[in-house]
């Protein structure tokens, strides 16, 4: 274990270094080694959240353990090596693909070499949001208010759930809308259109920010593939989950939000 913290600086390891540690399948303790992560070889970063636990988004079973791995300040995954996908995941760094940058130490960026054995998305192959793997699961989170998770939301909409369309693009400055009328835009699971409305989402509710980007397409998370919006949704600038109400857990998911949650803003 290196212990490292929030704040501590470290350079990426060479490609070829990192892919010593991995196994066939290109993992290292079951958490794969993203293809997105090869860019940043031999860069330093400062670490932004150690990763020792994440809450589970595929099953809800709650937070689950990992060790040795951190967040890194700015990366993200772009999509590049899978299809596109714009869900902007915080990336997984296991501390094997890193090393602590000690004062002195000289810097000398690391040569790109071909990548021939890092895990690439295929039908076959695990889904690139894998991490669940790598994770034991911990006890069950304690349910309150009628089996309610905590923040006891509740939708009030019956299928098929009202829309509306924006056409919003980046730049454009929006409010998010009450909690209440976002409420009767969901089912009783929270859903509009099949997509969620999160626990950590209404801490958002009234609040101004910058439309980031579209996103079209992402990948489900539960079965690797990737999926195409009928009703393309928006991401907003410096808008992270903050998880306060699941224990803090490290992965600034982004959220997505539909444009019937949103009004232009002026």
């Amino acid at each position: 274990m290196m212990g490292l913290k929030v704040g501590d600086v470290v350079e990426v390891r060479t490609e070829a270094e990192i892919l010593a540690t991995l196994d066939e399948r290109g993992e290292l303790d079951a958490l794969p080694f993203m293809p997105e992560l090869l860019a940043y070889s031999g860069r330093r970063l400062t670490v932004h959240k150690v990763a020792h636990k994440l809450c589970d988004t595929q099953t809800r079973t709650g937070l689950r353990k990992m060790d040795s791995a951190v967040h890194l300040t700015g990366a993200r995954c772009d999509g590049s090596a899978h299809g596109g996908c714009q869900t902007a995941c915080s990336l997984y760094w296991k501390e094997a693909w890193i090393k602590r940058v000690e004062p002195g130490m000289e810097h000398a960026p690391a040569a790109r070499t071909a990548c021939c054995r890092c895990w690439r998305p295929t039908r076959a192959s695990r889904p690139a949001t894998a991490a669940r793997c790598a994770t034991p699961a911990r006890p069950p989170s304690y349910w309150l208010k009628d089996g309610l998770p905590w923040g006891f939301l509740k939708g009030h909409a019956s299928a098929p759930t009202p829309s509306q369309e924006l056409d919003l693009r980046p730049g454009e400055l929006v409010r998010v809308k009450p909690k209440e009328e976002i409420l009767r835009t969901l089912t009783s699971d929270l859903l509009n259109r099949g997509m969620g409305f999160e626990q950590e989402m209404p801490r958002y509710c009234g609040s101004t920010a910058r439309v980031r980007a579209r996103v079209e397409k992402c990948i489900d998370e539960r079965t690797g593939r990737m999926l195409h919006m009928k009703n393309p949704c928006i991401v907003l600038d410096e808008v992270v989950c903050q998880e306060v109400h699941s224990l803090n857990c490290p992965r600034e998911f982004v959220p997505f939000w539909r444009e019937i949650w949103l009004e232009r803003a002026g």
